[in-house]
């Protein structure tokens, strides 16, 4: 069972080490500011409740809607 356990760990530490690269390439200071990314604020006004509200789109790593941390659903968040 440890050594089940033991695989299990070192392929998502595998896996992590992968996503730290590919998000270490990102640089958000090149996002364009008239169209929405990873790290853009989005502020959305809901007209039932008569309140703006406010998103930061992020990565799935970092997503917790009740903070206001959402991710968006395609990797360019087109459509937003």
């Amino acid at each position: 069972m440890a050594k089940q356990r033991q695989t299990f760990v070192d392929a998502r530490l595998g896996q992590l080490k992968r996503r730290m690269a590919e998000l270490s390439l990102v640089n958000l200071t090149n996002i364009p500011r008239d169209r929405t990314g990873f790290g853009s604020t989005v502020v959305v006004f809901d007209s039932t409740k008569n309140e703006e509200i406010v998103y930061r789109l992020v990565t799935s790593e970092e997503s917790d809607v009740s903070k206001g941390l959402s991710r968006p659903l395609r990797p360019s968040a087109a459509g937003w």
